[in-house]
Parts: structure tokens; C-alpha cells; sequence
């Protein structure tokens, strides 16, 4: 028996891809498109920093769909990815609507575009460390565990694996039998659903805040982590309001929907400057570039002392990664199934 970071890695039947069996393998497949996993759609190249000024979404890597639309989105952003065409906005225009909210990012955003027609690829990627060079990877959720929380025992941490077993089950038995408004590939991967439960729990945060709900996987997670915590609210922000279909009645006593009507990221930070400081926050909205840099750099402002930081599908920019860095946070990647994400504490 081995021992992680200090976690037991008790032998699990969990089952990896056949294609990300290693990290290595993994993370070289993050530079090729995804087209045979997400609905046929061809996506651009995963390390590039670029997708807020592209204008389009890769819907198949994670749950787009009822997420935050686009800053200056002219039309409907909320169709199926088989149906919705790549939406055609000037990356020049879109960069001086967003140039006020963040004017130290636009410029390398859109000089990485150039660069990416150019060259074939991004800024990041051609001459900056990639995405294995600035935070730890780890194949094993309990060696993420493991670093992020050196102080909980070993025996705590495997009660809240065994808790998380039985809600995970539980959603999965529920889901067959509803019909949901979002594809199955937008749930929250069985790996990284673990540690999102597993730090609700041990951090006992007062607040949590996720950011895209669509069928409510995550929501449930954290609602049931909650509701054994016995205090905390959750605050779950989409643009939509057929969202969080497999929640159920009796999970949502903690539970806080803010529907943004404008579905733009100053409505979203003016709803955190009311709410008490934010002890977990959760990104899974929109994850074009400039869009998840700036929602994760608001929420980093609103953070608690011992907040964690965490997204899905950190690979599909630097996005995730540099927002730690400016918050000198140490991440963790972890991969799972089809995508990888990020987890930091402060």
C-alpha cells in the first residue's frame, strides 16, 4: 500500500480513460483538437490563452451551455452545440468592449491571436512555460488531497470519499430517470467531483460559489456537502433558468440562484460585493479566455483567508493557472476522465 501526499491509496475500482492513462500522454493530447469527444465540432488548440477573442465556445469540453454568454454576445448563445453556429464577433471590437475590465489582459489576448494565425499557435505556447511547468499534476484525486490538505487525517478523508461514493451514486441512479435540458458530458467528472466535495467538507466554508450550473451536478455536491457541514450557503450564478434539474427539493435549504439577466461579469461581481467572503469558489462557465481570467480574478477578490480556488477544464488556456500565480497560489491539476481541473488553497 502506498501513500500520496499523505492520503491512503486504498485500491479503487475507478477507471481511467484508455487515452489519459498516463499524465504525459494526457497532456500532449491537450495540444490536439477534442472533435471525437464533443459532438463531431472541431475545437482550436487547447493551450492557446485566446478564446475570449475568438467569439466561439468549446461546448464538448465542458458545460458551456446556460454559463455566462459572451461579453458583447449580439445574438442567441444558448443553443445545443450540434445547432449553434461559431458566433462571428470582430476580435478588435470585442477586445475594446472588454479593454475597460481588464486592459492589462486584452492586449496579450490579442496579440496572442495574431500570433496563433500566424504562427499556428499561441503566445503562451511558442515562447512561455506550458501548462505542465506551473502547477503540480497528479493522475490520483488523493494526491491532490493529499497537498491541498496536509492536516486532515487520513481516516476523515476516507469518510468523506465513502460519503461521496453514495451521492455520487445517487445522481447517476437520478439522472437516468429525468429528462435534462444539458448533455451528460457537461456532469462534473467523478474524479474531480471528489475533491470538490472532499474540500466543502473538511474547509466547512461559510460560502461557496460555482459558476455555471447546468443540470446541477456540482450543486449537489456541494448542497449534500453543506447540509452535512450543518451551516454554509451556496451561490450558483448562470444566465438561464432551466438549470438544475437534478436538484431536488429537500437539497435546496442552502441553496442561492442567481439568474444574471445581463449575463455580464460586472452583474456578477456587483451580486459578490454582497455576499460574505467567498470560502470555495467553483468556475465552470463560459472558458474563453478573457472570460474565465477575469470571473476568477473577481471571485479571487472576494475570497476568505483559507478560500480554495478551483475550476473545470483548466486545459483549454492559461487562464486558470495565471490567476493563481497573481494570487501566489500553488494549483493542482488533476486529470480525469476527459478534461482536467484546477484546485488551489490559500
Amino acid at each position: 500500500m502506498t501513500n500520496h501526499g499523505g492520503v491512503n491509496a486504498r485500491s479503487h475500482a475507478w477507471q481511467y480513460s484508455t487515452s489519459y492513462r498516463s499524465k504525459r500522454q494526457y497532456f500532449s493530447s491537450l495540444r490536439a483538437p477534442l472533435a471525437a469527444k464533443t459532438a463531431g465540432r472541431n475545437h482550436e488548440r487547447l493551450e492557446s490563452p485566446l478564446g475570449g477573442l475568438t467569439g466561439g465556445r468549446d461546448f464538448g469540453a465542458g458545460r458551456n451551455e446556460g454559463c455566462f454568454p459572451s461579453f458583447v454576445s449580439t445574438g442567441p448563445s444558448h443553443a445545443c452545440p450540434d445547432t449553434m453556429p461559431r458566433m462571428s464577433l470582430d476580435p478588435l471590437r470585442r477586445a475594446i468592449r472588454v479593454a475597460p475590465l481588464a486592459p492589462d489582459l486584452v492586449g496579450r489576448a490579442f496579440v496572442g491571436r495574431v500570433a496563433r494565425r500566424l504562427a499556428g499557435k499561441s503566445i503562451d505556447t511558442a515562447f512561455g512555460p506550458g501548462i505542465g511547468t506551473r502547477a503540480a499534476i497528479d493522475a490520483d484525486p488523493r494526491a491532490t488531497l493529499g497537498a491541498l490538505l496536509p492536516e486532515v487525517p487520513v481516516d476523515r478523508l476516507d469518510l468523506y470519499e465513502r460519503e461521496y461514493e453514495e451521492i455520487e451514486h445517487e445522481i447517476v441512479e437520478r439522472a437516468k430517470t429525468r429528462t435534462l435540458p444539458m448533455p451528460s458530458l457537461w456532469r462534473t467528472e467523478r474524479q474531480t467531483g471528489l475533491v470538490l466535495y472532499t474540500l466543502a467538507r473538511a474547509l466547512e466554508p461559510e460560502v461557496i460559489v460555482e459558476t455555471g450550473i447546468a443540470n446541477g451536478w456540482s450543486s449537489i455536491i456541494f448542497l449534500r456537502a453543506l447540509i452535512k457541514n450543518g451551516s454554509g450557503a451556496l451561490h450558483s450564478f448562470d444566465v438561464r433558468d432551466d438549470v438544475g434539474k437534478l436538484i431536488e427539493e429537500d437539497e435546496k435549504g442552502p441553496w442561492n440562484l442567481h439568474i444574471l439577466r445581463d449575463g455580464t461579469l460586472p452583474e456578477f461581481n456587483g451580486i459578490l460585493d454582497t455576499i460574505p467572503p467567498i470560502g470555495l469558489f467553483f468556475h465552470d462557465s463560459d472558458h474563453s479566455y478573457l472570460h474565465m481570467r477575469l470571473e476568477i480574478r473577481m471571485a479571487g477578490a472576494h475570497m476568505a483567508p483559507r478560500g480554495a480556488l478551483c475550476s473545470d477544464d483548466v486545459s483549454l488556456s492559461h487562464a486558470y493557472i495565471e490567476c493563481c500565480e497573481e494570487l501566489h497560489l500553488a494549483p493542482r491539476l488533476l486529470v480525469d476522465a476527459h478534461k482536467a481541473s484546477g484546485f488551489a488553497v490559500r
